[in-house]
């Protein structure tokens, strides 16, 4: 086990430990403590911040623009710090063995940034978010938080910081706190391009510039965690536990469940875990970041337990390590010239094939960022129920500099058919407006 990768996780709760989503995949490593405040934030100790170039295989990225922590409104002394994590475009890699455009040429040029945070509570909280890299704050008027609807309570701390009393709801709340400071305009040049410069060009929107999203997720207990958490317990299925670091022999596995603890994972950029018809489940624990991408095959047999393909938990999938259009086809190196598109050999973070059985598809909790493609495919015509964040990664195909968040129960063969969304950004989201800066365009309701 690389220790550089632990994660330090912070659980402070009323349920015993054992209950606690992602809470017995650290226990092992003594990270786990217990009390009364219901608040679940993690850290990384291989963070690493860096606004510019790639980190290494081992490390997060963290913001380098913003710092959040979370306490619950009874005990708002008890703040505990929220990782907040970054993406910038093309994660540091430049057009590496390409040169025509990939949408991302704006967000570049204007070094954006998208940083998130993500925790887990039971509570009304307080989120302190503190402005690390910014001018001075003289009023909480001078932070939005979107969407505007939700109508959040937000008090100015002091100079650098705000907080926003976010409340338990059971679906969690998603939002995107935005500083006056960190808004840009951005203009229409002649040709049609984005750029910043406002000289003889046409005023388009603002935007920030450094983007930030929390991501306000619920303690899951009861019949919720036993749907969505792996037991390892069960004589049901087999699980298997990936050591931290290099991941490269994914495709080997056989067992049900692959199981990642909190931690850090990468599987490089010319392999994806292309897994064996067995796996059926893949959980992400809170505090486990995996780069990397996976591709289910249709089972062999229907499962009757547990009822599920998919993946769960509040772990982060991450596609940094792979190029634009990373062509499996092409040695995952970019999309060659000569071929017009790579639907079908592109690598998508998570893609799926489901047989003539209906199986149900649940994706629930996780956060997909830098998708070098699509996000997700599904094939076949599973019953689906997703609940998912991503971060995008700012090139053509994988949306604008966003998060997106999807919940839909329906009955679909592609990802485009997700008919329930609800976005959240800088451009504010309406009812029946299509938000085509969310990625592929999709219907607002």
């Amino acid at each position: 086990m690389h220790q550089s990768g632990q994660v330090r996780v912070t659980v402070m709760t009323t349920y015993v430990c054992r209950f606690l989503i992602g809470c017995l995949a650290v226990v092992g490593l003594g990270a786990c403590s217990v009390s009364n405040v219901g608040v679940q934030t993690w850290h990384h100790p291989n963070a690493e911040a860096n606004a510019s170039t790639a980190v290494a295989p081992a490390n997060v990225r963290s913001s380098t623009v913003y710092r959040v922590r979370v306490a619950p409104v009874s005990q708002p002394d008890k703040a505990q710090d929220s990782f907040v994590y970054m993406s910038i475009p093309r994660s540091g890699l430049g057009k590496a063995g390409y040169t025509d455009e990939d949408g991302a040429e704006f967000s570049a040029q204007a070094a954006m940034t998208m940083s998130w945070s993500s925790f887990l509570h039971d509570k009304d909280v307080w989120v302190y978010v503190e402005l690390v890299d910014g001018p001075a704050l003289t009023s909480a008027d001078e932070v939005t938080i979107r969407p505007t609807p939700l109508t959040l309570q937000k008090e100015l701390v002091n100079e650098r910081t705000v907080r926003i009393r976010v409340p338990r709801v059971p679906e969690g709340l998603r939002f995107s706190v935005e500083f006056d400071s960190q808004q840009m305009m951005s203009y229409e040049g002649p040709d049609g391009a984005l750029t910043t410069k406002s000289a003889g060009n046409r005023a388009v929107h603002t935007e920030p510039r450094n983007g930030l999203m929390v991501f306000a997720e619920p303690l899951l207990t009861g019949r919720d965690a036993q749907r969505l958490t792996p037991d390892p317990r069960s004589t049901s299925y087999t699980i298997h536990y990936p050591a931290q670091g290099l991941v490269s022999n994914l495709h080997e596995v056989t067992d049900r469940v692959i199981y990642f603890r909190a931690g850090t994972y990468y599987m490089g950029a010319n392999y994806h875990a292309n897994l064996h018809p067995n796996v059926r489940w893949i959980y992400l624990a809170p505090g486990a970041y995996v780069k990397g991408a996976f591709q289910f095959q249709v089972s062999p047999a229907a499962f009757a337990e547990p009822a599920v393909l998919g993946v769960t938990g509040f772990g982060v999938l991450s596609g940094e390590q792979y190029v634009y259009e990373a062509d499996r086809a092409n040695g995952y190196r970019h999309r060659a010239e000569n071929t017009p598109n790579c639907h079908g050999s592109c690598v998508k973070l998570l893609e799926f094939a489901s047989g003539p059985s209906a199986e149900k598809l649940t994706i629930h909790g996780i956060t997909m960022a830098n998708a070098p493609y699509h996000s997700f495919v599904v094939y076949g015509a599973p019953t689906m129920a997703a609940n998912v964040s991503t971060a995008s990664r700012w090139a053509a195909g994988t949306g604008r500099p966003t998060a997106l968040r999807c919940t839909t129960t329906a009955r679909c063969a592609t990802c485009s058919s997700i008919s329930t969304t609800t976005c959240s950004n800088s451009m504010e989201a309406t009812p029946g407006s299509t938000a085509s800066w969310c990625g592929s365009s999709r219907t607002v309701r």
